[in-house]
């Protein structure tokens, strides 16, 4: 099963990172919102760059594993770092584009008291839906704490590629 739809809104949703990045002084990539969320955007990029990560590297296994992501730290501190892992997993996303859907599997994760790993079926495209569905979602707060420092930001950055489908061609498509 080809998921090259997935693998453009992916890119675009990275690109969208990209453009934020030039748009934040490192300062602001860094601040931490006052409140109840005090998590910057350096650290919302952080965590979901670190599940593209856990994707690529459990790709090669078959076995992704979503729950041992590495926390590159440097990402979260460095708008430079986080930067060139954004333009290697366009690329790496890209190269997927010739790859054949395969079959996956990946670690559940609940709040049982079970130290026994589940792995449950699972296949690229739905793992590529799961990590577009968590970069929108992040990005989503992101936009919250931008809104915050008082920078601009697109009006449809963190919105799901679903969502704006639908308010540009209405309730009929």
């Amino acid at each position: 099963m080809r998921s090259d739809s997935l693998i453009s809104a992916l890119q675009a949703t990275l690109r969208q990172d990209s453009d934020l990045l030039a748009a934040l002084t490192p300062e602001q990539y860094r601040r931490s919102p006052s409140g109840h969320f005090k998590s910057s955007v350096g650290m919302h990029l952080r965590h979901s760059l670190d599940h593209f990560g856990a994707f690529f590297d459990g790709l090669l296994l078959r076995r992704i594993d979503y729950e041992s992501r590495q926390s590159d730290t440097d990402i979260e501190q460095q708008p430079e770092v986080a930067l060139r892992a954004i333009r290697a997993y366009i690329d790496q996303l890209e190269a997927l584009r010739s790859e054949p859907g395969v079959e996956l599997e990946v670690r559940e994760e609940n709040d049982s008291k079970s130290t026994e790993l589940v792995w449950l079926p699972s296949s690229m495209a739905r793992e590529l839906q799961f990590l577009l569905g968590h970069t929108v979602h992040h990005n989503a707060l992101i936009a919250m704490v931008v809104d915050g420092l008082g920078v601009p930001i697109p009006a449809d950055f963190g919105v799901a590629p679903s969502t704006l489908r639908y308010e540009t061609r209405g309730a009929d498509f």
